[in-house]
């Protein structure tokens, strides 16, 4: 009887030392999800042996400022006549 009530107290104070770090706890939950969904992605990508996504811009009707702002991923870009190819991350 003893031993049980004095394995419900330590286990009442872990609780009370693991919920004074939910906030942080559940950064590091988000952020391990984030890099399991890349992870996977990755070794998808690996298996199907596939390229990154090309989009093809026309200068004529889309500037660069608003193709920018609406796809702030943009990590390059190369200018040939009146198209732009941007190659997303």
């Amino acid at each position: 009887m003893a031993e049980q009530a004095e394995i419900e107290r330590i286990l009442d104070e872990l609780s009370v030392v693991v919920a004074g770090q939910a906030g942080s706890l559940r950064e590091t939950l988000e952020a391990l999800a984030r890099f399991d969904f890349w992870s996977a992605k990755a070794r998808l990508a690996e298996e199907m042996d596939a390229i990154p996504a090309e989009i093809a811009i026309d200068l004529r009707s889309c500037s660069w400022v608003r193709a920018i702002r609406a796809c702030p991923e943009v990590s390059s870009r190369s200018i040939s006549g009146s198209a732009a190819t941007t190659q997303l991350c």
